[in-house]
């Protein structure tokens, strides 16, 4: 049996943060081009779309407690298509990688570091999910816990200070049309299946999980229900400031409203809290690109080991240092952020088709009856 370090509230934080950091710089922008003024009631449909994704990864969890997604596939759909999804889900998770790593580094150069060439920066990113990836689970769970403290005060304030001062006009987001969402109803219904996935964390961390089952229901609750939030003030809240259409100027109203509603110098004591405040969400958001590059990485090399176990932990080290590579390599054909975003676009389905696969793998498992400590091959 591993080691059980990770404790619910630790689960649930982490799933809030991958599905916040996986979407707040690009989705606002990318829902303002398809759903226009009424984007944001499509937070909360994307939290119910969430259901049955969240359901097959705690009823995948619930059999194989002490295994990992790559660990328990053969088992489930036998060699051959154990090959076959891992790759699909190393593939779509080496995207959100890609797109998480390239848009931060966008944004860091746009707004920090303008004479630094691109390239170096998703150099240093890269350098940090490998780091993380080379290490190990446990030290990307430390790494999300060490941000909590630090984090959910900024956060608070950034959610709440701008209801007292009178800067948000709630009129902005109104009205709401039915026209808005049917122009773009089909990539619109596919992106918000799996736009609140921060749960796949529990296929890298949930042999770590402390409480079983019960604990894992806990975690995705609550945490897809602090996303909710989160994500409706990332998107609704430059609507209300900046008023529409002029938010879609923007090129990341997610973080954009928080330079506008930050408490004047002269009147607060924390000097620049814009400053500060933004920067602590850019360190937040690598969470995303570091779970999901372990994703990958742990996806294949855990497959690899399960069919071969003469493999063994060797090949884990060589799929990240191969990985971090393609990153490296694959970033310099999206040079500018609209090449990104149509990459997101194309990215987004495939978060549909990973919640239906997910939901294959637990009703297959379900019906073959397949679980640990059942006699098939534990």
């Amino acid at each position: 049996m591993r080691d059980k370090y990770l404790s619910w509230p630790e689960a649930a934080w982490h799933i809030m943060q991958v599905t916040v950091c996986a979407n707040y710089l690009f989705m606002p922008q990318i829902l303002y081009q398809m759903a226009g003024r009424s984007s944001w009631v499509l937070v909360f449909v994307a939290a119910l779309s969430a259901f049955p994704g969240a359901w097959a990864t705690y009823a995948l969890y619930a059999r194989f407690p002490t295994k990992r997604l790559g660990e328990y596939l053969p088992e489930v759909v036998g060699r051959p298509m154990a090959i076959v999804i891992a790759l699909f889900f190393a593939s779509y998770w080496f995207g959100g990688a890609l797109i998480d790593i390239v848009v931060f580094a966008h944004y860091v150069s746009t707004t920090l570091m303008h004479a630094t060439p691109m390239q170096v920066l998703v150099g240093v990113n890269v350098l940090l999910v490998l780091t993380v990836g080379l290490l190990g689970i446990k030290t990307l769970v430390r790494v999300v816990d060490l941000l909590l403290y630090p984090i959910v005060p900024f956060a608070l304030f950034v959610w709440i200070w701008p209801l007292f001062p009178g800067e948000l006009d709630f009129s902005n987001l109104f009205p709401v049309r039915w026209s808005d969402f049917t122009e773009h109803a089909f990539p619109l219904g596919m992106g918000l299946i799996g736009m609140y996935h921060g749960y796949h964390g529990l296929m890298l961390t949930g042999p770590a999980l402390k409480g079983g089952p019960k604990a894992a229901a806990k975690a995705m609750v609550l945490g897809t229900l602090a996303a909710t939030a989160a994500m409706f003030a990332f998107i609704a809240y430059p609507l209300a400031v900046f008023g529409w259409p002029a938010v879609t100027l923007f090129s990341y109203p997610g973080a954009s409203f928080i330079e506008a509603t930050a408490p004047p110098t002269g009147n607060f004591p924390v000097r620049r809290l814009d400053l500060l405040t933004t920067v602590f969400f850019r360190f937040v958001m690598m969470i995303a690109a570091v779970t999901y590059f372990s994703l990958c990485v742990h996806a294949i090399a855990d497959t690899t080991e399960a069919l071969w176990p003469s493999a063994g932990s060797r090949a884990r080290g060589f799929i990240a240092v191969l990985a971090a590579v393609a990153i490296q390599a694959v970033s310099y054909v999206f040079r500018g952020l609209s090449a990104v975003l149509e990459l997101v676009k194309i990215w987004m389905p495939l978060s549909t088709v990973a919640v239906l696969l997910t939901a294959a793998l637990a009703l297959a498992a379900r019906f073959r009856g397949v679980k640990e400590g059942a006699g098939n091959g534990e």
